[in-house]
């Protein structure tokens, strides 16, 4: 690498560290987050207001593999509000495999958003990412071949691991026959 793209390089890491550093305790942007016009608007808005730390860690990674962790992580977050969010155990799964498969590119139809509102502090944010898979789907489209790959095979190992989990919670929760 050139020195001077090496100088550019790390001008653009430490900007981008000390705006995730200043947006680490700030309120969600939820006026930024409903007017987003493309993923990447959106991506730029959601990533530090969810991630926060990881954020501001992955701010040292190259641009590139920081993208894929910010679209890797926001699309975890979606499945997680259809886990968490989800009216029953059946709605859970289907909702993580449906988004799962929709994220990845192998189904043209997006779950309906989970109805609960939920009650940590991630909960909002999370259900607006489930909303908005249109988004997260066409960045994880604009990834590189390789990236695209590596987060389709992380979304589908962890619905896969979700579904298990959300199996073996309502068999324990699940009245014994007497």
């Amino acid at each position: 690498m050139k020195p001077l793209h090496l100088l550019v390089s790390i001008l653009k890491r430490m900007g981008r560290l000390i705006r995730y550093r200043l947006d680490l305790r700030r309120p969600t942007p939820w006026r930024a987050l409903r007017e987003a016009r493309s993923a990447e608007e959106l991506i730029r808005h959601a990533w530090p207001a969810s991630a926060r730390n990881l954020a501001l860690a992955a701010a040292f990674l190259p641009l590139p593999l920081q993208r894929e962790a910010a679209i890797a992580y926001l699309c975890c977050r979606a499945l997680d509000a259809f886990e968490d969010l989800s009216a029953s155990s059946a709605q859970a799964i289907q909702g993580v495999r449906q988004a799962a498969r929709f994220l990845c590119g192998s189904s043209a139809a997006a779950p309906a958003r989970p109805e609960r509102r939920g009650s940590s502090d991630s909960d909002p944010l999370e259900a607006f990412l489930a909303a908005e898979l249109r988004p997260l789907r066409e960045a994880l489209e604009a990834l590189l071949p390789a990236q695209q790959r590596r987060v389709k095979r992380l979304l589908l190992r962890l619905a896969a691991a979700m579904v298990m989990q959300i199996k073996k919670s309502a068999a324990a929760t699940e009245p014994a026959d007497e």
